[in-house]
């Protein structure tokens, strides 16, 4: 039950992560407002401390989330290779018994 559970949970993080990723950090949108925060600093000469603080705190959420989305999307990624391979290692075995039953049969 407590595994059943934990597993529900753990894919309930593993969707928030991949969605965060893909839908908001993953953007040209995400790269563009932290552009514009960057340039603050030079309309609030005065408050360069404050933005700083508050430039970190984005970091240090998002940097787990990028990491577990990464693993995620990975893990997804070197699945279908597998499959690809896998298809492709069948269709070359009947490829070669169709050329030995052809070389048979002449």
């Amino acid at each position: 039950m407590l595994k059943r559970i934990q597993k529900k949970i753990n894919q309930s993080n593993d969707k928030v992560a991949v969605f965060l990723t893909k839908k908001l950090v993953g953007t040209m949108w995400c790269a563009y407002l932290f552009a514009a925060y960057g340039l603050l600093g030079l309309v609030f000469p005065d408050s360069v401390d404050k933005l700083t603080f508050w430039s970190n705190w984005p970091q240090l959420w998002l940097l787990p989330v990028l990491l577990v989305s990464a693993n995620l999307l990975d893990k997804a990624n070197e699945r279908r290779q597998r499959e690809t391979h896998d298809m492709v290692k069948a269709e070359l075995e009947l490829v070669k018994k169709l050329v030995k039953k052809q070389e048979g049969g002449q």
